[in-house]
């Protein structure tokens, strides 16, 4: 709990027993107010969290997508090169 301070007008107009509940009930709503923030901040993170995720996600498919084009482009090159030097070579 936090330290409140009551100016001595008020302490003495409430009294003693008064003061010491105003404290306590200014205190919990304090710490109500500040879990709150931090459920709705917490909450907040997760979503983005949760964005960011599926955004990786989705370009990490994209990524392996085209990683396979290429890869097959570049073997069906290849294949087309061996063929062409081994027919080559064979009709000479």
């Amino acid at each position: 709990m936090g330290i409140i301070l009551m100016p001595e007008n008020l302490r003495s107009k409430l009294g003693e027993e008064a003061t010491k509940e105003l404290a306590s009930l200014i205190n919990d709503s304090t710490e109500a107010v500040k879990k709150q923030v931090l459920d709705t901040a917490m909450d907040r993170f997760e979503r983005r969290l949760v964005e960011v995720k599926t955004d990786l996600e989705k370009q990490i498919a994209d990524v392996k997508a085209d990683l396979l084009k290429w890869m097959f482009a570049f073997w069906v090159g290849q294949v087309m090169v061996i063929f062409t030097l081994l027919s080559y070579m064979l009709n000479k």
